[in-house]
């Protein structure tokens, strides 16, 4: 198997940084597995919260700077709202969100046979008034999906993420792990 130095499965292993030109099967297919679900998720998280730190505090900062009259930047307590005379604090809404998000994580399989009961309802009513018409419109976007469905796979199967994963399969099949050949970009001065 060969994989392009510019490729896709390279820079989401190495990060362009391996200079070897040979790699086994196997290492490289579970760096490539880590870097795309954990490495590669965990980077643009992070980067996202960095940089909306990093916003917030400059667009604080611009707007103390540039206005005549700079607002404060935090509010003081007796400033918070009251409800009939008592204050509101962030916790007092923190924790009843927290509770009503438990409440539902627990009543989860309750709520999901409650739905199935109801998608069970609308169809029996669907047939019984005449709505054998939707069904099968319903029938015909469904079977649409399955052929969008089928078409991406057989894409996948024929890129080189695919290949990756058809010759990890046959690799651990055979119990053995072949090496992977890197082809290095050619520049435009070298092929002229």
């Amino acid at each position: 198997m060969k994989i392009k130095e510019d490729g896709f499965i390279y820079n989401v292993a190495f990060l362009g940084n391996l200079f070897k030109k040979q790699i086994s099967l196997c290492k490289i297919f579970w760096r490539f597995l880590l870097g795309f679900f954990i490495f590669w998720p965990l980077i643009l998280v992070l980067g996202s919260f960095c940089i909306a730190c990093i916003s917030i505090v400059v667009f604080l900062i611009a707007k103390r700077f540039t206005s005549k009259n700079p607002p404060a930047i935090t509010t003081h307590f007796r400033r918070w709202p009251t409800v009939r005379g008592h204050r509101v604090y962030p916790i007092s809404i923190i924790i009843p969100a927290i509770a009503v998000y438990g409440i539902y994580i627990l009543s989860w399989p309750s709520i999901s046979s409650s739905i199935i009961t109801y998608i069970t309802t609308a169809l029996d009513f669907f047939i019984k008034h005449g709505g054998i018409f939707f069904l099968s419109a319903v029938s015909a976007v469904c079977i649409i999906a399955i052929l969008i469905i089928a078409w991406g796979i057989i894409i996948f199967w024929r890129s080189e993420v695919g290949l990756l994963f058809r010759e990890y399969c046959s690799a651990v099949h055979r119990k053995v792990c072949p090496f992977v050949e890197i082809i290095p970009v050619k520049l435009k001065e070298e092929k002229d």
